[in-house]
Parts: C-alpha cells; sequence; structure tokens
C-alpha cells in the first residue's frame, strides 16, 4: 500500500511540473503588447507627442509621449488602431489599421504623419468684426 502512494505522489509531481512548463499552465503569460509608433513623415527621428490612440473594440485609450509610442497590454485577438493624426494642411489622416496580438509577444503598428503638421487657424487680422 504505501508503495502505490509513493508512485502517486511522484505522478502528481511530474505533472504539476509538466503543467506548469506549459505555455497553457496558470503562469503563462495572457497578454500580448501593443506598441503604436507616430512618426512625422515616417522617420523615427521625428516622433510626434500628444496623439490619442484608441484600440476598438475593447476602447483602451492611450496618447504618444514624447518618444512617439503608446503601449498596450491587452488580450491575445484581433484589434483595430484608431488615430487621427495631423497632416500638411488643415486635414488630419484617420487610421482604422487591424492588428492581432499574439500573449507573450510584442507587435508593432507605425503610423505615418505627413511632414510638417499644421493645426488650421483662422486669422481675423485687418477686417472689421460685423455687429448685429
Amino acid at each position: 500500500m504505501r508503495d502505490w502512494r509513493h508512485v502517486t505522489k511522484i505522478a502528481f509531481a511530474v505533472g504539476c511540473s509538466l503543467w506548469l512548463a506549459c505555455d497553457e499552465g496558470p503562469l503563462a503569460p495572457r497578454t500580448g503588447t501593443l506598441v503604436v509608433a507616430v512618426y512625422d513623415g515616417g522617420n523615427p527621428q521625428l516622433p510626434v507627442s500628444g496623439v490619442p490612440i484608441v484600440v476598438t473594440p475593447v476602447g483602451k485609450h492611450a496618447t504618444t509621449g514624447n518618444n512617439g509610442t503608446a503601449t498596450f497590454q491587452l488580450q491575445p485577438g484581433g484589434y483595430y488602431v484608431d488615430a487621427d493624426v495631423c497632416c500638411a494642411g488643415p486635414g488630419d489622416i484617420h487610421f482604422h489599421q487591424p492588428v492581432t496580438l499574439v500573449a507573450s509577444q510584442t507587435t508593432s503598428v507605425t503610423l505615418n504623419a505627413c511632414l510638417s503638421c499644421e493645426q488650421g487657424t483662422v486669422s481675423t487680422a485687418g477686417t472689421t468684426p460685423m455687429l448685429p
């Protein structure tokens, strides 16, 4: 009887060790990393900060930092990266880029801004206001 319990304990210990070593064990990472980079003209030397990034359909929000990147930790699966990035002139480029994340891996998406991002402004210099 004693030998049977010993074998059972060994089998249990080996089974637990194998289970924990597998990618599907409880200690396995369950998320992937998404790095979204926004560069002016696609040049990594010209990062664009302050760009709001939204990952849909989960609705995660972040803003690019001084290095032009925003980082997300997400469950594996398919997502879209949404952003409105400035472009020369008063308009923006709307990105809705598909991306697939895999557990324990980093996926990068680069969004290219146009050179010389400008904000649309209205000049009132030299005009006379209209009164009602």
